[in-house]
């Protein structure tokens, strides 16, 4: 999702700041499935968007928009369990020297501990499952006020889906194919897949899985969708 934000700066003023004149972009993606070459990927789609900065002739590179690319992913891209990671170039040599290129990455982990704020946390909470449960200030009110307008819009009801929603999305498929197929094996894929997520699972689990009739393997499935640790769903069980 690309959102736009226009900036009243002429190309003057653009160039004694060093922001941009036109605008600002934010590209903001919600990312369920693990990405082993996630800033790369961010990487290329900055690359995308950049190329469409500028018009043609164009030489005034103060008029090539800030672009902040933002992930919200429900596992933890980089494993040090922060809510939110702010990535932008810098000097080596001079790391407190400013680079204003314009260009910043955001990653933001829905489950992630440490960082961030308390509102921060409960704005990512929100995403993770958009329930009114969730909604526990202003900006987490506003939003949900937003996504029940849209949800009961005439013209989205029925095709509307939240963030948390389409975390999910992949998951339920997985399910609800395995389910209609009565496969065992679509089932024992998909839990460990959900639960793989969250960290290393247990050997033993694994195999104590395998032998497990078709409701508890969804009692399961159901329960690592929930938790926000492997630790949580062994004592869970």
């Amino acid at each position: 999702m690309e959102i736009t934000e226009h900036l009243d700066k002429s190309p003057e003023d653009a160039e004694e700041d060093g922001e941009s004149a036109s605008c600002r972009i934010y590209d903001v993606e919600p990312q369920n499935r693990e990405v082993k070459s996630l800033p790369k990927r961010s990487r290329f789609y900055q690359a995308k968007l950049d190329s469409k900065g500028l018009e043609s002739g164009e030489d005034n590179w103060n008029m090539l928009p800030d672009l902040y690319v933002i992930m919200i992913t429900s596992y933890d891209p980089f494993g040090y369990d922060y809510m939110m990671y702010t990535i932008h170039n810098k000097c080596d040599e001079l790391p407190e020297m400013e680079y204003n290129d314009g260009l910043k990455y955001i990653y933001f982990y829905t489950r992630g501990k440490k960082g961030g704020s308390k509102e921060i946390k409960a704005l990512l909470t929100y995403l993770q499952s958009s329930i009114i449960e969730n909604v526990t200030d202003e900006a987490t009110q506003s939003i949900h006020d937003s996504v029940e307008k849209i949800k009961h819009s005439a013209e989205v009801r029925g095709k509307y889906m939240t963030i948390g929603e389409i975390m999910d999305y992949n998951k339920q498929l997985g399910y609800d194919a395995g389910h209609a197929e009565g496969r065992v094996e679509g089932r024992l894929e998909l839990f460990i897949s959900v639960l793989n997520d969250l960290g290393e699972i247990p050997a033993d689990i694994i195999e104590r899985a395998k032998t497990l009739e078709g409701d508890m393997l969804k009692t399961w499935i159901k329960l690592a969708s929930k938790v926000d640790s492997v630790e949580e769903f062994l004592e869970k069980i």
